[in-house]
């Protein structure tokens, strides 16, 4: 019959039969195989995603990288090389910055700073940079260099000089670009300068020198760098206070009051200087080599 030959009857004996038609599909009829492929896609995309995750946390990472290198290299290297220099000291942890109000009037010798030198305001001083510390001392020779000789007044002149070079340098590296204003007086034809001006941000000062006091090289109960650092020369010479009788007000050597020394034939003669002569410079940079060897 017609419907015999299109249509094979099944057999029960052979249940593979009921797996296919005999056409070619892309979609298995078994429940079994169709869950495992749904599986193994779900087990791909969630690789998938997390790849992508990962790609994108690197991407932003490299991204970040870049853009702190450059910003460091190219913006603030230029503007402050302080700030791009490494930190191997863990300071710039330190710096804290905040708002100071100027001064509302002109310094008077009330000033904690600037006013006339006495026992009061000495430890403000204290407080300062050592070149700042210095330059005001000079302005108050009288108080704090009475009786200097012609020679340690020139040496003096010359130390205030350099004190001013460093100033100069810092504030050259380290510039304020709040502007500086004026305004008149009546007994003044020129303008001068409005003391309560504009607002400053600046470092705490005080976080500022407790961390140098902190990581100081002076060790505790030392307090010149003469107790430190003993010269490669005279460190036979100088006492455990780091003084000497050969030194002057500006710890410059007298040569004549070393030259007068009892020991400084005995001296003189263990270090190879023909007795009555400054010693070279070549001779101190070998026996600095040598004491560092």
């Amino acid at each position: 019959m017609f419907y015999k030959d299109q249509y094979a009857a099944l057999s029960d004996n052979n249940p593979a039969q009921c797996l296919s038609d005999g056409e070619n599909e892309d979609y298995p009829l078994t429940r079994g195989e169709s869950t495992q492929r749904k599986r193994v896609s779900k087990r791909t995309s969630r690789r998938r995603y997390v790849s992508i995750v990962i790609a994108v946390l690197l991407g932003q990472t490299l991204y970040t990288a870049l853009v702190l290198f450059g910003a460091r290299e190219l913006y603030y290297k230029p503007m402050c090389p302080r700030l791009a220099a490494p930190d191997n000291y863990h300071a710039w942890d330190v710096l804290e910055y905040r708002e100071v109000k100027a001064d509302h009037e002109e310094p008077d010798e009330h000033h904690p700073y600037l006013g006339i030198p006495s026992p009061e305001l000495d430890p403000f001083r204290n407080r300062v940079p050592a070149s700042e510390k210095y330059l005001y001392n000079g302005l108050h020779r009288d108080y704090y260099y009475s009786n200097m000789t012609e020679k340690e007044e020139k040496s003096h002149n010359s130390h205030m000089n350099h004190c001013l070079h460093r100033l100069m340098d810092a504030l050259k590296c380290n510039p304020d670009m709040s502007p500086l204003t004026l305004h008149w007086v009546v007994n003044e034809v020129a303008p001068v300068v409005n003391w309560p001006g504009s607002s400053h941000t600046c470092a705490d000062w005080s976080k500022v020198t407790s961390w140098a006091k902190e990581h100081q090289i002076a060790p505790s109960g030392k307090q010149t760098i003469l107790q430190v650092a003993r010269h490669p020369l005279y460190a036979s010479l100088i006492d455990d206070q780091g003084h000497a009788d050969f030194l002057d007000q500006e710890q410059l050597v007298d040569w004549e009051k070393l030259f007068s020394r009892p020991d400084y034939p005995a001296w003189a003669n263990e270090h190879g200087i023909p007795q009555g002569t400054v010693p070279s410079e070549d001779l101190l940079k070998n026996s600095h080599t040598e004491q560092r060897l």
